[in-house]
This record gives structure tokens, C-alpha cells and sequence, in this order.
């Protein structure tokens, strides 16, 4: 350790005894210590305070998107809960492990020590608890869309349950986590005893902590394999229905061009009854690779649902009823719409008009249409749904689960490293190493941090508000300093004419 800055303490002290004797000393030596510390620690005052000043503005948007902007739904609920998380980690946990870290010799209070540290766990297994409904959530929307959902209620009561359930799995960190005694080594001669917020070093308590770190370790590795799991599945539905819709848009393309062919070589009626009836096998055979693409029901597929998947270019009507749910602006937009009625077709005669139709004939007449007809969605309207597609929304919910479990991971492993430690861990290690240390310990305050950017780059409308607001703000202050100098300009000349006078 260096030493030339307590050079000046150490030969006021003439012995271990006047040494031991003199507290004020012995503080304002700590203090000095401390002080070095703080000036070897920048990069990490720099690390969480960066974190700690976006996070706070970037989740305070979120907040306020999603809870007053944004329709409300399952998602945006559990977005709102997990941004208020990050706030509260923002504003309570990050600026006290500023004060730990800048009196790192001398942490001022035990019960700010055992409040700080549970606080800090009880935020981070709440935000494990919804990470784990989100997945469930978008698993049962895009796997199973036609069974019942998680409603906007059960949403908002998955949050206070994970919170609560975080509490009861972590209220014991407050007999574990203490202003604890360190010895501090000056030199060969000296060693004084620090204060330090961290865990209590007691053989009564080390099985307990033992078992404390264990368990939260099975729940961190059985949050993560169930994440992963369902995300899978997730990935492999999508995946197969992007292959679908591809095979049916190559069917579709290739009956358009034969129709056509048959337009500009003016057939006469026979000939256009044999185009419908090669539609009709065209039809026949989408429709078997339908049917063996799902597992539902004859009476599932109505004209309705298969009209609205062709306009969207779904994998489905797994994707269809995905994106109905995601997207409920366009549901009602098109719901405004008309079913196509059979005497619109123009490529089937007027007998063929006339006769009864059963709900799979509705249904290839649809096809048939859409294929020849104009979208009835603007571009501008299209370009909205695809925005806010399942598979999207899915994305940026993965994206976040990824980034929470890869920043818990060094924080999980240094402070277990930390809390079995016999000895003082700073002093086990160099300066910079204590440096990197204290920046993954840490690490998981880079989850609080990102969420809103993940938002901001995966969702327009989010994008939009938060460039909105900061325009106006601009303007504001632009109209501000335009008004100001309108009132300079009307007292200069105000002052000239009286002058003048």
C-alpha cells in the first residue's frame, strides 16, 4: 500500500499502544486512506454514475410511455414493472454504493449497510420473477394463441406477487450484511481496523450465508433454463411459420402470373371455369399444407381468420391471432373492412356466384382475390403492423432476458467469491484489481441502465416520443431566447425615444 500520503499521521504515533489510544488520529488516518481510495476508484464513480444518470432519465420515460401513453396490455404492464425496478435501483441503490465506495474505509451507518444490500437483492430476483412471466407470456401468445391469455390484472399481479415473493426469499440478507471491522495494514508495524459494509464474518453464520448464496444460486440457474427453454420454442414457432407463409406466397405468386396469362390470351368461359378449377387444386393443396402445418380444428379455419392472415401475410393463424393481439389499432381497422363478397371475384363465372358456398370455398375465394386486388392497407399502415409484429416484441423481450442474465452473472460470482472470503478481499488483491472488482461487482446495474435503449432501438413509437419531447424542449428554450431579446429590442427602443424626447 502506499504510504507517503500518512507519513506525516504515522510519526505522531511512537507505539502500537499511542497508536491504538489516539482515535482521532486513527480517523483521520482512515479518512486519508479513504480519500486515496476515492481517487483510485474513479473509473468506477464514473461507471455507476454514468449508469445511474441514464438509467434514472431513460426508465423515468418508460415509466411514463408506457404506464400513460402506450394501450395497456400484459406487456406494457410487466415493461412498466421492470422499468420501475430499474428506477428504484437508480435512485436508491446506485447512489448509496457511491458512498460505499467513497468511504471505503469508514461506511457511515450499519442499518444504511443492511438496507442498501437487501434492497439490492430483493430489486434484482424481482426483475428474475417477470423476466420469467414475460417468456411465459410470450410463449402462450405465440405457441398457444387460441388458449386462454394472461390478462391486463393477472399482469399487474404477476409484478406485486414477484416483489413480494423477492421479499420472502430475501429479507434474509439483513442478518448477513453489516458494517463489519477490517484490519487496514499501514506498514509492518501498523495495523488499524476500517469499517466496511459486507458480509459478517462469524463461523455462526457461515452456514447460513452458505445456504443463503446457495439457494439463490439454484434460483438464478433455474430462472435461466426456463427463460432459455421457452424462448426456443418461441423462436421455433416463428421460424416454422416464416417458412410457411414463404411456401404460401410462392403459390400464390405462381397462380397470379397463370391467371393473368389467361387474361391477356382472352379465353373464352370454359377456359376461365379451367383456371378456377387449377386454383381450385392450387387452393386444395395450400389448404393440406395448412392443415398439416396445424393441428387445429376444420372449424378454426373460417374465412375471417384466413382473409385476415393473407392481408397480413402471416406465417398462420397461430401469426394471425399473435399479431390481433399485438396489434389492436390494425384488428380495428380492419374490422371496418368487409369480408370480400363472391359476385367482386372476376375470375369465375356467374353460375360458380350463385352457388352455395361452404366456409373452405369462402375461404379460396379470398385467397384468389387477394392475390389479383390492390392492398387495402396504406403503406404507411402496413409499415405500423410489421412494426409491432409478435416476433418483434418477442425480440426486444429476449434482448432484455439476455442482457439481465449476462450482467447478473460477474456480480453472482464475485460476491459469492466475497462472501467466503476469511480474509479482507482488498487486501488479497492489487489496486487495480480492486478497481475491476468493484466494477463487475457491480455489473448488474447494466440492466437497469439499457432497457430503455433496447426500447428506444426496437420501438418506433417509443423513439418517436422520447425525439418529440426533446424537440419541444429545444423549441421551448428557443422561443424562450427569442422572446427575451423581443423584450430587449422593445426596452432599447423604448430607452432611444425617450432619450429622443
Amino acid at each position: 500500500m502506499n504510504t507517503s500520503s500518512v507519513t506525516d499521521l504515522l510519526q505522531t504515533l511512537s507505539d502500537e499502544k499511542a497508536f491504538a489510544m489516539d482515535n482521532s488520529s486513527v480517523t483521520d488516518l482512515l479518512q486519508t486512506l479513504s480519500d486515496e481510495k476515492a481517487i483510485l476508484h474513479i473509473p468506477a464513480f464514473i461507471f455507476i454514475g454514468l449508469l445511474m444518470f441514464t438509467g434514472f432519465i431513460g426508465n423515468a420515460f418508460v415509466c411514463y410511455f408506457y404506464g400513460c401513453k402506450a394501450k395497456e396490455n400484459p406487456t406494457s404492464c410487466f415493461i412498466v414493472g421492470l422499468a420501475v425496478l430499474d428506477l428504484l435501483n437508480c435512485t436508491i441503490t446506485m447512489p448509496m454504493e457511491i458512498v460505499d465506495i467513497r468511504f471505503f474505509y469508514m461506511f457511515p451507518n450499519a442499518t444504511v449497510c443492511k438496507v442498501l444490500r437487501t434492497a439490492a437483492v430483493i430489486f434484482t430476483m424481482s426483475s428474475a420473477f417477470i423476466l420469467i412471466a414475460i417468456a411465459t407470456e410470450r410463449y402462450r401468445r405465440i405457441c398457444h394463441p387460441f388458449e386462454k391469455q394472461i390478462t391486463v390484472f393477472q399482469a399487474k399481479l404477476v409484478c406485486v406477487v414477484s416483489t413480494v415473493i423477492s421479499i420472502a426469499i430475501s429479507w434474509p440478507a439483513l442478518l448477513f450484511f453489516s458494517v463489519v471491522p477490517v484490519d487496514v495494514p499501514i506498514n509492518a508495524s501498523y495495523i488499524i481496523h476500517g469499517y466496511d459494509c459486507t458480509t459478517i464474518k462469524s463461523e455462526s453464520m457461515r452456514i447460513h450465508l452458505l445456504l443463503f448464496c446457495a439457494l439463490h444460486i439454484v434460483l438464478f440457474v433455474s430462472a435461466t433454463v426456463v427463460i432459455i427453454v421457452l424462448y426456443v420454442l418461441v423462436y421455433r414457432q416463428l421460424s416454422r411459420g416464416k417458412k410457411f407463409r414463404q411456401k404460401c406466397t410462392n403459390q400464390l405468386e405462381r397462380s397470379a402470373e397463370h391467371q393473368d396469362l389467361l387474361n391477356r390470351q382472352g379465353k373464352d368461359t370454359a377456359t376461365s371455369l379451367s383456371s378456377v378449377t387449377c386454383e381450385e387444386n392450387n387452393y386444395a393443396e395450400m389448404k393440406k399444407n395448412i392443415h398439416k402445418e396445424m393441428p387445429y380444428t376444420e372449424t378454426t379455419f373460417n374465412t375471417a381468420n384466413y382473409t385476415f392472415c393473407v392481408n397480413l401475410n402471416c406465417t398462420n393463424l397461430v401469426e394471425a391471432k399473435a399479431l390481433h393481439d399485438e396489434e389492436t389499432e390494425f384488428a380495428d381497422e380492419y374490422k371496418k373492412q368487409d369480408v370480400i363478397t363472391l359476385h367482386e371475384h372476376d375470375l369465375i363465372s356467374t353460375d360458380i356466384s350463385d352457388s352455395v358456398e361452404s366456409v373452405d370455398e369462402k375461404a379460396r375465394k379470398c385467397v384468389i382475390q387477394n392475390v389479383n386486388k390492390p392492398r387495402l392497407l396504406s403503406p404507411t399502415k402496413q409499415k405500423k403492423s410489421r412494426d409491432a409484429t409478435a416476433d418483434k416484441c418477442t425480440t426486444i423481450m429476449l434482448l432484455i432476458t439476455v442482457i439481465f442474465i449476462v450482467s447478473f452473472l460477474p456480480y453472482l460470482g464475485l460476491a459469492v467469491w466475497q462472501s467466503f472470503s476469511l480474509d479482507y478481499l482488498v487486501n488479497q488483491i492489487t489496486d487495480w484489481q480492486l478497481v475491476l472488482y468493484i466494477i463487475g461487482v457491480h455489473s448488474y446495474f447494466l440492466n437497469s441502465a439499457s432497457n430503455p435503449f433496447i426500447y428506444g432501438f426496437f420501438n418506433p413509437q417509443f423513439r418517436k416520443y422520447i425525439v418529440s419531447v426533446f424537440v419541444s424542449a429545444f423549441r421551448c428554450r428557443k422561443d424562450r431566447k427569442t422572446l427575451r431579446q423581443v423584450i430587449q429590442n422593445i426596452r432599447n427602443t423604448h430607452a432611444l425615444k425617450c432619450r429622443g424626447t
